[in-house]
């Protein structure tokens, strides 16, 4: 395998793991106070997620609709050149998909409650970030150990 095609891969995946350093590092560097105030400020939010999902999905479909009253206009193009647009044609449909999914994905959100994401996930990580002392320091020496490893990573993609 040539270096050229993999050098861009490995600068990727030092990004990656300094992005997930940093989630490691963060609780420990906000402490335990901010910890508690925030999972306050979660909550408030997590409670919000249900209007933000249903904003999210009239986009989607605003968006949907737009593609599909252009449609017949491009699908004529299309057909008489798909070999030429056939990625085109992919991605369109892609797209397409992907609003529609977010759309469901939010109503069903709306429907059985965002809430359960609160009570079974965030909150109790908050509470045991906040409480354990011990796990915010491992998560800090995992968080500088994958930093340094990313750093690492990057630097063997510049050359």
């Amino acid at each position: 395998m040539e270096w050229e095609l993999v050098r861009p891969w490995v600068n990727r995946v030092g990004i990656m793991l300094e992005s997930l350093a940093f989630w490691l590092a963060a609780p420990e560097i906000l402490g335990e106070e901010r910890l508690r105030a925030l999972e306050g400020r979660v909550e408030q939010g997590l409670r919000n997620l249900p209007l933000m999902l249903a904003i999210a999905a009239v986009i989607a479909l605003a968006w949907v609709s737009s593609m599909v009253t252009a449609a017949p206009f491009a699908l004529i193009t299309l057909v008489l050149s798909w070999r030429e647009h056939w990625l085109r044609i992919l991605w369109a449909a892609l797209e397409v998909a992907g609003a529609l999914a977010l759309v469901m994905v939010a109503a069903r959100l709306m429907l059985s409650g965002a809430w359960a994401l609160e009570d079974k996930v965030v909150r109790p990580l908050l509470r045991l970030l906040a409480d354990d002392e011990r796990i915010r320091g491992r998560s800090l020496a995992v968080g500088a150990v994958l930093f340094v490893v990313g750093f690492l990573l990057q630097l063997i993609g510049t050359f």
